[in-house]
């Protein structure tokens, strides 16, 4: 299970930028997981991850 959060983290995130700090990794690193967890699309229909558990 991790490895498949981490190849989802890196593909569509990490390896589209080039961090110059670790201040900036965080930062576009927190903003990709609010928006995968918050509003992308999930297995259920139309809904994202945060919405799947509640």
């Amino acid at each position: 299970m991790a490895e498949c959060v981490i190849r989802t983290l890196k593909d569509p995130c990490v390896h589209r930028y080039s961090f110059e700090r670790l201040q900036h990794a965080s930062r576009v690193v927190a903003d990709w997981v609010g928006l995968h967890n918050k509003q992308r699309p999930y297995l259920a229909p139309n809904m994202p991850p945060a919405e799947v558990g509640a």
